[in-house]
């Protein structure tokens, strides 16, 4: 979402939605450049059970032209099929 303002329904949604998968704690920290521009973000979360999951995700060379074209079917899946998920929720 590219707002500065979270809406009272979205955090509920986020609330909602962290629930029914069991997190019990959620961080982010962003890194914005002069240019208002992501650079980095680090995301962590604990769950019920012990779990948790940490992650850092680095953005650079916007504006750069690139060509992309999608894998063949065979080389995809859904992510429902991904640890029985329902697509909703974090692997």
């Amino acid at each position: 979402m590219q707002s500065k303002d979270l809406k009272e329904s979205d955090k509920k949604a986020l609330e909602a939605q962290f629930k029914k998968q069991g997190i019990t704690e959620e961080k982010i920290d962003l890194w914005i450049d002069e240019n208002d521009l992501l650079v980095k973000k680090e995301e962590s979360f604990e769950a019920e059970g012990g779990s948790s999951s940490e992650n850092t995700v680095f953005s650079s060379d916007y504006g750069t032209e690139v060509e992309v074209s999608a894998p063949p079917p065979s080389q995809t899946l859904d992510s429902s099929q991904v640890n029985g998920s329902s697509g909703a929720g974090l692997s």
